[in-house]
């Protein structure tokens, strides 16, 4: 076993016991696989209890996988329902997605296609490219089948791959993540890059901030963190939430750019603007401190407050520093 992921388990434990709610779920993941310590799906189910009990989005979702996968806990998709649903109420991508799913198969629900349609509609706003297929799907076909969400990481990329090829923008952004995911395809980074590329250069913003990543960490091209950062500019510039807020961070960091906190807080403030949970808990904690921004603890309370109601779990941490209500 690595020494670094012991080590790494070891600190989360501690943080975990201390009552950490992050942790908390963290210590329930490196469980459930094995990380820094052996397997033990009852011992993930202890800690992502616990972190559920004080509302983290990401547990509630863990722990309901854990019900409808019977892993460490009696297999119960009633329940399984119950915990997606408590994440989805606080906007957890993947457990708005899961529930949309059960109700496509009637799995601890009945089933209700326009209930999963209305689910999906929000997630696939986040990107959530199989929730976007299945909408597709519901377009043309007029359903969706339990058959169609099953099939759905296999049937993608021939779905999108003719208007890809045709020009599409975002079919081409669509086909990229086929092969970065090994959707309906092996794994290709080269060609997943060559797709995004393709999208990004006619402005699709999320490829755009694909092309950073790929630049920035040397996937499928060759590393170069200037086109990296040239990229993210264009993606934020294009109006993208998440690239506006890791642009605003490298410029309050000094990361690759010079520091300059009033850039940093422009690009973190339109992020927010944008309803990006984590924006506007880093936007509060700017105000906060009179990072980029004057010093307004109020100010700093609105978005920490509406960063929590999305279950960002640092602003809800905030709020209970600054001793306000939720």
């Amino acid at each position: 076993m690595p020494k670094n992921a012991r080590k790494a388990f070891e600190w989360v434990k501690k943080a975990a016991e201390q009552g950490h709610v992050s942790a908390q779920n963290d210590l329930g993941m490196f469980y459930r696989h094995g990380k820094g310590v052996s397997t033990d799906v009852a011992k993930a189910v202890e800690w992502f209890t616990k972190a559920a009990e004080q509302g983290h989005a990401q547990a509630h979702y863990n722990l309901g996988m854990c019900y409808m996968k019977d892993e460490g806990i009696g297999k119960d998709l009633g329940k399984a329902v119950e915990c997606f649903r408590k994440a989805a109420e606080k906007g957890y991508t993947f457990a708005l997605y899961q529930l949309g799913v059960c109700y496509v198969k009637g799995e601890g629900v009945e089933r209700d296609v326009q209930k999963a349609v209305e689910l999906f509609t929000k997630v696939a706003e986040q990107d959530h490219l199989l929730a976007k297929y299945s909408l597709d799907l519901h377009k043309v076909n007029g359903t969706i089948t339990a058959k169609d969400i099953d099939e759905a990481d296999t049937k993608i990329f021939e779905w999108y791959r003719k208007p890809a090829e045709q020009g599409d923008a975002e079919s081409q952004f669509i086909l990229g993540a086929c092969y970065a995911q090994g959707w309906g395809v092996g794994i290709d980074a080269v060609k997943a890059f060559e797709w995004h590329k393709k999208s990004a250069e006619q402005g699709y913003a999320q490829a755009q901030f694909r092309l950073y990543s790929s630049y920035a960490q040397g996937r499928g091209i060759k590393k170069d963190d200037n086109k990296a950062f040239g990229w993210l500019q264009k993606a934020a510039e294009n109006g993208y939430s998440v690239a506006q807020l890791v642009l605003g961070v490298r410029y309050q960091n000094a990361d690759g750019v010079k520091r300059d906190f009033d850039e940093a807080a422009k690009w973190i403030t339109k992020a927010a603007e944008q309803g990006h949970a984590g924006a506007q808990s880093t936007l509060g904690v700017a105000y906060q401190y009179g990072v980029g921004v004057k010093t307004d603890t109020v100010t700093a309370i609105e978005w920490f407050r509406k960063a929590a109601a999305q279950g960002d779990n640092t602003a809800r941490d905030k709020l209970k520093e600054l001793k306000v209500n939720q």
